[in-house]
């Protein structure tokens, strides 16, 4: 019965729920108008059987793959294999390297800066994805593993169901993880970190409330502040993209559940040894940047990252460190702190 009205029914159905926040038992009203569950009148006892058990299957399937994003029950396979957060650095005490920052909110060009910036010839330009997957997520667990915090790695902060029905002011209070880990880290730790996976720019696109502690182990760093937008602007371009960014991060994770449902990445991590280890050398060297990254086996590197991506970026999108403007005065004394504090030789505005 694949295929047929009822599975699109059944699709529609659920994807309600979710975007509602309503139990699926909510809708029995357009159940029983979709004929979901419901056996055609020449249907026999098997038929109705048939389609009660594809329901609860596919129920218990949704269930389960959000619990499992929630609790992140495989990240002792995924995590398995050395990163460059901790690797040591000849750099001095307090000084991470990097050489370039940049100062803005998201939806004012930091991805395409970020690309430009890498262009440069800096080959290890951070995007706010590649800084949480390569720096800020292996920090995260260094705390949590501690006994006092838990004593294991932190799953996902939250359910990526939050995402469906949500405003994005709701979504930015959902967790307060990363500043409990923000407000115990050490200088020289974040420095070590950044120095570790030879980070030459940052752009803190959703990570804003890392930039000055990036900013004060970064005595070289040139700043480029991004406030060629007005508040208007921002604000109608915000507008569209998060409603797009909602609704495709809760539509890719339900593609990609069946990844998180079992300990898959283990076939990944075979994959990769069998053809190069492109994913090892990845994580290990800090880079390429994620939109940099196209060389290798294009299938293999999405199968790993869609197991990586959810507890190692995903879980940070909105965990405290998303600096929230909502009015045109939060918006200009935001972009007022960097010309107060920053020397001019070393920051430009960029338009």
């Amino acid at each position: 019965r694949m295929g047929s009205r009822h599975d699109w029914w059944l699709a529609l159905i659920i994807t309600t729920s979710m975007r509602t926040g309503t139990p699926l038992l909510a809708h029995w009203p357009l159940m029983g108008l979709s004929g979901v569950g419901m056996p055609p009148k020449d249907a026999d006892d098997g038929c109705c059987k048939a389609c009660c058990g594809q329901w609860l299957v596919v129920t218990l399937y949704w269930i389960w793959a959000g619990y499992v994003s929630c609790v992140s029950p495989w990240h002792m396979f995924e995590e398995s294999r050395p990163g460059c957060a901790f690797r040591k650095s000849k750099l001095p005490v307090n000084d991470s390297g990097v050489q370039v920052l940049v100062y803005g909110l998201s939806k004012t060009g930091t991805t395409s800066i970020s690309k430009a910036i890498h262009d440069l010839g800096f080959d290890h330009a951070y995007h706010s994805e590649d800084l949480s997957l390569h720096v800020w997520s292996p920090l995260a667990d260094l705390f949590w593993l501690r006994p006092e915090n838990g004593g294991r790695r932190a799953g996902m902060a939250h359910s990526v169901y939050m995402f469906f029905g949500r405003s994005i002011e709701q979504c930015n209070l959902a967790s307060s993880n990363d500043t409990r880990v923000l407000e115990s880290l050490r200088a020289e730790e974040l420095a070590a970190s950044l120095a570790g996976c030879r980070v030459d720019a940052v752009t803190f696109d959703g990570m804003e409330r890392l930039f000055w502690p990036v900013y004060d182990v970064s005595p070289a760093a040139k700043v480029l502040i991004l406030d060629w937008r007005t508040f208007t602007e921002r604000e109608a371009s915000s507008a569209k993209f998060y409603w797009l960014m909602m609704n495709v991060h809760g539509y890719c994770f339900n593609l990609f559940a069946g990844l998180l449902g079992a300990p898959w990445v283990l076939a990944v991590n075979g994959l990769d040894r069998l053809f190069g280890s492109e994913m090892y050398n990845f994580l290990v060297q800090g880079g390429p940047p994620l939109a940099m990254f196209t060389a290798g086996n294009e299938v293999i590197r999405d199968l790993y990252m869609a197991v990586l991506r959810p507890r190692r970026i995903g879980s940070h999108m909105f965990a405290g460190l998303k600096e929230t403007v909502r009015t045109r005065e939060e918006y200009d004394d935001f972009y007022k702190i960097p010309y107060e504090r920053i020397p001019s030789e070393r920051r430009m505005s960029w338009d």
